[in-house]
């Protein structure tokens, strides 16, 4: 990870401290629920890399603004729409493993056995369900409890509510896609690519932060172009790593998005390029829920020997060149700042975590 994110990672775990223990004062007065989900909600959160408050964070400094307690607390309310994002999705995909720990889901099922409950897969995901929705809230609480002026309360508020409703869209093509057994197209999954992680995860914590700094319409709108490019090549090697790195790496179990038959663009060029070839085989391989280690394996060679993962090297670099490009038009931001974004493009296009 690039310390110009990693350097903003205890602020963001402050700001998520103060955030959530604030709303203790509405929470707990509800019931016993509320510090249990507070608890697990702080830990959830804190756990993860935390890219997304950071680079709130970042978003001010690259326009010249100093980050302060007010904008640590909208990068913990970002990391809070987060959480709420990937509790909701674990339940979706049926994924028991989250950064290494129960996902918040499994969390409560087990709670649910030990206590004696019935039906405790539906106890699991009904509460999971509630605990994503409350992080969602408490993020808009974090934004609208801030000391900024209300019409910049209210732009922060529109814009996040905006890209996430996005992201919510594109999450039901990325669901539909992986239940209706039809060959996704390639625009298909970089469409998923762009408006469900892309620019949530790099264009919207920029432009809360230029918005904060109160940067200029035009700077506000390269950093969401450089975001979106950045942020699609940020899936991309995601879905790499899920494919290539075991459980220790990624936090979820080796091979969960081949056995979820995941619609990736590795998935696609291996599909065209292992059909009516000895490694066609490996195709039946995606789907199987209960995959053998060999057969994880057997992806991960036919990746390399029939030149997928140089493919998507390939386009990853176009679309790096093309971030270049949009940086150039950024002139007008500090020299500091562009330096800074041309760092966190390194790390990107190489990631490794």
């Amino acid at each position: 990870m690039t310390p110009a994110i990693t350097a903003h990672r205890p602020r963001v775990v402050a700001g998520l401290q103060k955030l959530i223990s604030d709303s203790a004062v509405h929470l707990d007065r509800v019931n016993a629920w509320a510090p249990d989900l507070r608890t697990r909600l702080l830990d959830f959160a804190s756990r993860g890399k935390l890219i997304r408050g950071s680079l709130v964070a970042v978003g001010a400094e690259v326009c010249g603004a100093d980050p302060d307690e007010d904008l640590y607390r909208v990068a913990a309310a970002m990391e809070l729409v987060q959480s709420f994002l990937l509790i909701h999705d674990d339940i979706m995909d049926e994924d028991h493993l989250r950064r290494g720990q129960p996902s918040i889901f499994e969390q409560y099922r087990q709670l649910g056995q030990t206590q004696g409950y019935g039906h405790v897969a539906r106890f699991g995901e009904s509460m999971g369900i509630c605990a994503g929705d409350v992080a969602m809230l408490l993020g808009y609480e974090g934004l609208a409890t801030t000391r900024y002026p209300a019409e910049l309360q209210r732009d922060l508020m529109l814009r996040l509510s905006s890209e996430i409703a996005d992201v919510g869209v594109a999450q039901m093509a990325d669901v539909a896609n992986g239940h209706s057994g039809r060959r996704v197209t390639e625009e298909e999954i970089l469409a998923v690519y762009r408006y469900k992680t892309g620019r949530y995860t790099f264009s919207l914590p920029l432009s809360l932060g230029a918005l904060i700094a109160g940067a200029r319409d035009d700077q506000i709108r390269g950093l969401s172009l450089w975001g979106e490019l950045q942020g699609t090549i940020f899936q991309i090697r995601d879905d790499q790593l899920g494919l290539l790195e075991d459980d220790e790496r990624t936090g979820k179990p080796a091979g969960s998005d081949i056995a979820a038959d995941k619609q990736t663009l590795h998935r696609l060029l291996l599909a065209e390029r292992a059909a009516g070839t000895e490694r066609e085989h490996v195709l039946d391989c995606f789907g199987q829920r209960d995959l053998p280690p060999e057969g994880i394996r057997s992806v991960r060679d036919a990746l390399q020997e029939l030149g997928v993962l140089a493919e998507i090297d390939r386009r990853v670099r176009i679309m790096d060149a093309e971030s270049e490009q949009v940086l150039q038009s950024l002139d007008t931001l500090p020299a500091g700042g562009l330096k800074t974004l041309k760092e966190i493009a390194s790390y990107n296009r190489g990631r490794r975590e």
